[in-house]
This record gives structure tokens, sequence and C-alpha cells, in this order.
């Protein structure tokens, strides 16, 4: 329950820094990434996780990793390291429900923007 507490309050800083700065440093996605791997050596000592489940867990990370080195880093590869330290702290299906709630919400904010400000697209 703790991990689960850090992860939200990890994600929640980590969500103001990145809206403020435009990115998070590596050492701030190396810390979830740390305490995930902490949760799943816990975990695998005291018996209470098995290697199948923590690969299911971590699967949606490598997956955002993958596309991310796929496309040459146009899609975030911060986003796959995020989800790695989500799976390390969470089951597969947490860890689903999280992206595609901040992909719901994603959509519904640049919905609104979109409908009150307008489109305008600009290329840099």
């Amino acid at each position: 329950m703790c991990f689960k507490v850090f992860i939200i309050c990890w994600l929640v800083i980590g969500s103001i820094y990145d809206w403020k700065y435009r990115g998070l440093p590596k050492w701030y996605l190396l810390l979830g990434l740390l305490v995930g791997a902490l949760r799943i050596g816990i975990c695998i000592y005291t018996g209470e996780l098995y290697w199948g489940i923590m690969v299911e867990a971590l699967f949606p990370g490598m997956a955002m990793l993958a596309l991310s080195r796929l496309s040459k880093e146009h899609v975030g590869g911060g986003d796959g390291l995020v989800l790695l330290g989500m799976g390390g702290c969470m089951e597969y299906m947490e860890v689903m429900y999280s992206l595609w709630l901040a992909l719901f919400m994603v959509f519904l904010i640049g919905s609104v923007l979109v409908i009150f400000k307008g489109f305008r697209y600009t290329v840099k």
C-alpha cells in the first residue's frame, strides 16, 4: 500500500513539474524505477510475486519504450520509464487503467482547449 501512495505522490509531483518545465529530469524518472525495483525485490523475496506477474506488469512500460525507440524519440521515452516505475509498484490492470485514464483526460483537456481557444497549428 505504501508503494501505491508513493506512486500517486510521485505522479502528482511529476505532473506539476512537467507542466511547469516541459520535461522531467532523468534522476526523477530513475527514482520511480528504483522504487519499483525495490518493491519487486521485496515481493519476490517474501513470495508474494512471481516472475510472470512481474513481467506482465512491466509490459506496458516496455512496449512504450520500444515504441519510443522505433519512432526515434517522437513518442516520449519518459512515458515508458514512468510506466515501468508504475509497473513495479502496481499490477498490470492498474497500470493499464492509469494509462487509459491519462489518455482520456488528455483527450478531454485537448478537446476543451480546441473548442474554447480554437485550433492553431505552428511548426517550430
